[in-house]
């Protein structure tokens, strides 16, 4: 098949030889029936470390922790409407 975007606000299209689809690019998309996605693999894998059924191998810990520090900033930001300075090792996010 062949996927194609032609503008920035346009559905990216995928063309078969059975028609033509238009995938689901949200942070939930259904896939095969059950919700998928970068957000879902995210959720299974943090319950996975959490429960001790694997090891934290994809992300060092300190980044997860900044990750974590990044989203309470954004909380804190959309609060108080200021700029929130977040701070790790090697990372920082303004």
């Amino acid at each position: 098949g062949i996927m194609r975007q032609r503008l920035v606000s346009d559905a990216l299209v995928e063309w078969t030889a059975d028609g033509s689809h238009v995938p689901d690019l949200s942070l939930w998309p259904d896939e095969d029936g059950q919700i998928g996605g970068a957000l879902r693999r995210e959720v299974d894998y943090t319950l996975a470390v959490v429960s001790g059924v694997r090891a934290h191998d994809v992300i060092p810990l300190d980044q997860a922790c900044w990750g974590v520090a990044a989203a309470e900033a954004v909380e804190q930001a959309l609060h108080t409407r200021q700029p929130v300075t977040v701070g790790s090792p090697g990372l920082s996010l303004r």
